[in-house]
């Protein structure tokens, strides 16, 4: 790897990031998120939602004890 695998994510982020954050000054409405086809896994779709997490506790109605992590090593 050569350090540069991200940059094929940029194009991507930057239509999100428009619809996060420039869409709901110009529209009447509120935009939670978005799926779009997946150009990596035929047929499949990608999921993106604008909130951070404490906007998502609220969204999914969380309280403190439903909440939990696990962390992944991966070698």
């Amino acid at each position: 790897m050569d350090g540069y695998e991200h940059i094929e994510y940029v194009p991507t982020q930057v239509v999100t990031e428009y619809f996060r954050y420039v869409v709901p000054e110009i529209a009447i409405y509120k935009i939670d998120g978005i799926v779009y086809p997946s150009a990596k896994e035929g047929g499949k779709n990608c999921c993106v939602l604008f909130f951070d997490n404490d906007e998502c506790k609220e969204v999914f109605d969380l309280d403190k004890n439903d909440i939990t992590s696990t962390e992944i090593l991966l070698s």
